[in-house]
């Protein structure tokens, strides 16, 4: 049964914001402002549609032409639709709207999923694209240690710890488990906190603490650059190697030692790929490649 003097979707939305958001995330809640701004995906095709006119078939239409036709991923096209369900779903809440169109509609999407088609798209790599080549990590690597050892300390822990660039920039002191030694493959960066988009501090985005090996970030990292490894065997440096030296490289130093845009040239060590990886060339230089002081 229609519910009387339904209100339309803009008018709905502006209350939802103001009253049913303050237990998202800081991040989610950002995305739900920008979603159901006048420019965003959703308030130019249903704004002015009141809540019980909304069907199944009309966001189908309104998918079909913000998601399909402007070629979107599966993955937007979905967080879009969260934020639709979300508005519908606390409009039927706060007995606004009888029922929300959102579930029929998604049951439509996972049957259309289940198509060859549908599967390629859902694949959870379909839209990533790996860097080509460990020369391009080089270039951005050591394009980070001209800027300073702040961007290094972010960059590393981005590609070598792998964590978020929020839980990077989140990071304190009091978050590296050192353990006894260098050599200690107990040492660890405690994730407890994150700073998404740079904003304020609060709990990772899993909402729980966990622990990152910290080797190769810490005390090094492989070197694609230093010369005479064996098969088998991987050469680390506690530092950004510089250009190579030998017959075709460029660059300066000597064959054994490798220049850092940093500092003077040093000797890599190579070690077995079962043994840690080699400490700092000095507790500094170890600190600075693991994290930023807040």
């Amino acid at each position: 049964m229609p519910i009387l003097d339904a209100p339309r979707f803009t008018e709905f939305a502006k209350r939802y914001l103001a009253e049913d958001v303050g237990h998202l995330a800081a991040t989610t809640r950002q995305d739900r402002e920008r979603f159901l701004r006048k420019s965003g995906p959703l308030l130019p095709f249903f704004g002015e549609r009141r809540l019980d006119d909304i069907t199944p078939g009309l966001i189908r239409e309104w998918w079909n032409e913000e998601v399909i036709a402007k070629g979107c991923a599966m993955g937007t096209g979905g967080i879009y639709v969260d934020t639709l369900a979300a508005v519908l779903g606390y409009a039927e809440e706060v007995e606004v709207l009888t029922e929300s169109p959102v579930p029929a509609f998604r049951k439509s999407l996972r049957r259309r999923a289940r198509t060859q088609r549908g599967r390629a798209e859902s694949e959870p790599g379909a839209n990533i694209t790996p860097v080509e080549s460990p020369a391009e990590i080089q270039r951005i690597v050591r394009a980070a240690a001209r800027e300073g050892a702040e961007a290094l300390a972010l960059v590393l822990l981005c590609l070598d710890a792998g964590l978020r660039l929020g839980e990077t920039l989140g990071l304190a002191w009091g978050c590296i488990a050192w353990g006894e030694d260098e050599d200690d493959e107990g040492r660890a960066l405690l994730i407890r906190q994150s700073r998404p988009r740079g904003g304020a501090l609060g709990p990772p985005k899993s909402g729980r603490a966990r622990r990152v090996a910290l080797l190769a970030t810490a005390a090094g990292r492989p070197c694609s650059t230093a010369s005479g490894s064996s098969p088998g065997r991987r050469t680390w440096c506690s530092r950004t190697c510089g250009p190579r030296t030998s017959a075709g490289a460029s660059g300066g130093g000597s064959a054994s030692g490798r220049r850092s845009p940093n500092g003077p040239s040093r000797t890599c060590e190579t070690r077995s790929p079962r043994s840690s990886s080699p400490a700092a060339s000095s507790s500094a230089t170890s600190r600075s490649s693991s994290a930023t002081p807040t």
